[in-house]
This record gives C-alpha cells, sequence and structure tokens, in this order.
C-alpha cells in the first residue's frame, strides 16, 4: 500500500472594511500582500462574508449576528 501525500495551498483574504483611507491602511495591505493574503477594501461591510478569513474593521461597528454567522472568519476591530 503506498501513502500518497499532497500539499495543496488554499489562498486566504481579507476584508479591510474603512469608509477613510488612513496612511496605516497603505502599511497592512503591502503586510497582506507579503505573507500571500488577497486583500480587498470596503467602505461597508457585504452581505455576503464567507469568502473571507480575516475582516479588517476599522473604526465601524458590526453587529454580533455578524460575528456569530461567521465563525469562521476572524474579526479584528481597529
Amino acid at each position: 500500500m503506498k501513502l500518497h501525500t499532497e500539499i495543496v495551498e488554499e489562498k486566504q483574504s481579507a476584508l479591510i472594511v474603512s469608509k477613510k483611507n488612513y496612511p496605516f491602511i497603505t502599511l497592512l495591505k503591502n503586510e497582506l500582500r507579503r505573507v500571500s493574503i488577497d486583500h480587498f477594501s470596503s467602505p461597508i461591510i457585504p452581505k455576503a462574508i464567507r469568502m473571507f478569513r480575516y475582516i479588517f474593521i476599522v473604526n465601524e461597528t458590526v453587529t454580533i449576528e455578524k460575528i456569530i454567522d461567521n465563525k469562521n472568519t476572524i474579526f479584528i476591530h481597529i
């Protein structure tokens, strides 16, 4: 019996939610790019967020229902 292993790299993605373009957001985007995480920006939290592993929320609020409904997503409030 042969053992066959395969490494599958699944690209992670991050969403940055901010109505303003603060200077540190550029640094954050560069760091995400450096660690091979696709990043997207939006002024509001979209309805469909399951495709994002990380969501950075800058000076905005998020409902507790959003967090409970998306347990596999990591929310970072800045």
